[in-house]
């Protein structure tokens, strides 16, 4: 069974020939997943199925990606501590003749948005994306000034678009009930500091299993008696410090962060009209500063909001840790977006490029889980990953002899990103994403016109 097998083998299309091309469609793109549709396919007679495919009205991007939710709460279940970060990406599609689409950040842009949730565990290893939205910005509710205008801001959260941010976090209570043995933390940025998500936390406390939360903090909340909540915690006594790599922004360099770490259990105020059912949140501030940052750094200040009791530096340290994990869905997007280049995609209307999207959601999933894979457990045989064929064509191309046993996947991983552009010096770090999904574009190649040769040899025997 190959991998596009195993994340299909659940799935509910209505017509087991579309599951049966649905794994299709997918081995085809995920061989080159920078390439457009039709040149991942082989000739006309594929190219035409897969838009008949994505067109298919049975074919909608909750049911592409139902068995993959599936096959990700499977490996769930085998972790005690499995990390749901959210986040969202905007895909852009200016100058295409997509319908259905709607404004981005500024009016004359056209595209979409899509909001996920990617579980992954303490050790950054990708399990799969357990939840996802699509939606689009209202034009008749585009900017600050119009919003105010026609009471935006005073409707209820789920006819806000911050309520995908609500929706993704009811999503893992559901799942933390059919994987009642793993513990769920939902990791956020500051966009997902909405009172309505810290309440909803609050009210199902007292469930178990139930999902925790770390939320970087994005305002300065009224506390419970007086003052506010970043005054409060910045005056408690430094518990210790903590040490991390920061990574790389556009207006950031990596580089080594020492913050000194402040802790406080607080009660928040529930904001102005919202007392009657939301009633004040309990919960745990983590004030960290970076008290002595380069010269010409801005200093790397958190205010994180934790469900969970912190009261010694070592479970302020674990909580850190896991939101440092966050960063793991950028690199995600980063596959999807400059691995996958879904931002290329020309479909007609909205409802045939979401299945497309999110079949590209599951190949991106499978680059960084085989990135992340070996750095986790880089002993592993590679054949948990690759089919004979792949890692024997691998072996032979980089070292010239027919490999005798499976090498290690760390091994494996390095000869792939070798083919993109990866040198392996010994001062190197391990390969990142770009070299592999290069890799492994030139490793399909290499496979086919193995494949090829041994067929050639065959006819010219007989």
């Amino acid at each position: 069974m190959s991998w596009a097998d195993s994340e299909f083998q659940d799935a509910s299309f209505g017509d087991d020939r579309l599951r049966q091309r649905a794994i299709r469609v997918c081995e085809r793109l995920a061989e080159h997943p920078s390439e457009s549709i039709p040149v991942a396919c082989c000739g006309r007679a594929e190219v035409e199925a897969a838009y008949r495919f994505f067109s298919n009205d049975k074919v909608t991007a909750a049911r592409v990606l139902g068995p993959h939710h599936d096959a990700s709460l499977r490996r769930l279940a085998a972790h005690p501590v499995v990390l749901c970060v959210q986040d969202t990406t905007e895909l852009d599609y200016t100058g295409k003749q997509t319908a259905g689409l709607g404004p981005l950040n500024y009016a004359a842009t056209n595209g979409l948005y899509l909001h996920v949730t990617t579980a992954l565990t303490p050790q950054r290893q990708a399990l799969g994306i357990v939840a996802q939205e699509f939606f689009v910005h209202d034009r008749a509710c585009f900017g600050q000034a119009t919003k105010k205008a026609i009471g935006y801001y005073a409707r209820p959260i789920d006819e806000k678009e911050s309520g995908r941010w609500l929706r993704a976090f009811e999503s893992l209570c559901e799942i933390a009930g059919l994987v009642p043995e793993t513990r769920l933390i939902c990791l956020c940025d500051c966009e997902a500091d909405i009172y309505e998500l810290l309440a909803t936390a609050a009210k199902q406390a007292a469930d178990q299993p139930r999902v925790e939360y770390v939320i970087r903090s994005q305002f300065d909340r009224t506390l419970v008696g007086e003052g506010s909540l970043r005054a409060f915690v910045q005056h408690q006594p430094v518990l210790g410090e903590i040490d991390f790599q920061v990574a790389a922004t556009p207006t950031r360099r990596t580089r080594l962060v020492r913050q000194t770490v402040r802790v406080a259990p607080v009660c928040l105020k529930a904001p102005a009209g919202k007392e009657s059912w939301a009633g004040c949140v309990s919960t745990t501030a983590i004030f960290l500063t970076e008290s002595r940052p380069p010269a010409g750094e801005a200093p790397v200040e958190w205010l994180l909001l934790s469900s969970q009791p912190v009261t010694t530096l070592a479970a302020a340290v674990e909580t850190v840790k896991w939101y440092l994990c966050r960063w793991e869905v950028e690199v995600y997007f980063r596959i999807y977006k400059s691995g996958c280049r879904v931002e290329r995609l020309q479909l007609e209307i909205s409802e045939h490029l979401e299945p497309a999207l999110a079949l590209y959601m599951i190949i991106a999933w499978r680059i960084q889980s085989i990135v992340m894979l070996g750095r986790a457990y880089p002993d592993l045989p590679c054949d948990v990953v690759f089919d004979d064929l792949e890692w024997r064509t691998a072996f032979v191309i980089r070292h010239h002899r027919p490999p005798t046993t499976p090498p290690r996947l760390a091994d494996m991983i390095t000869i792939i990103a070798s083919f993109g552009g990866y040198l392996a010096r010994k001062s190197d770090p391990p390969p990142g994403p770009k070299a592999i999904w290069i890799g492994l574009q030139r490793l399909r190649d290499f496979v086919v016109a193995r494949t090829a040769f041994d067929q050639i040899n065959r006819i010219c025997v007989e």
